[in-house]
């Protein structure tokens, strides 16, 4: 099958588009701060901080992947780039996939505090 230059363009256009659709932002986020990530809901309800000694690597999975089947799934943010954490322990999982809302700004946090991103 053979996509026409139109066709082409209405996908590309249509994938830019929803790469900057965010329907779950307001739901649920992590915001990314000195001391380590906070999980929260409605933009203010922290349901879980995890410092930044517990990080044990950080690795960019891409936008659509599914990570490992036992991470906790905390992405929110369509066709973003994604992140998997993996903590040196955990009460819930060890693993999380997270879409933070500026992926250079995450991955200058991660360097400056030693860890490692892959």
């Amino acid at each position: 099958m053979r996509i026409r230059g139109g066709a082409a363009a209405v996908i590309f256009l249509g994938t830019d588009l929803m790469s900057g659709f965010h329907p779950f932002v307001w739901l649920y986020d992590v915001i990314v701060e000195d001391d380590g990530l906070r999980f929260v809901v409605f933009r203010k309800v922290t349901v879980c901080f995890v410092g930044r000694e517990n990080i044990e690597k950080v690795m960019e999975i891409g936008p659509v992947s599914i990570g490992a089947l036992s991470a906790f799934n905390f992405k929110n943010r369509f066709l973003a780039r994604s992140f998997m954490i993996r903590l040196k322990r955990g009460w819930f999982a060890r693993q999380v996939l997270i879409t933070p809302a500026d992926a250079r700004q995450f991955e200058a946090w991660a360097g400056q505090h030693g860890i490692s991103v892959k």
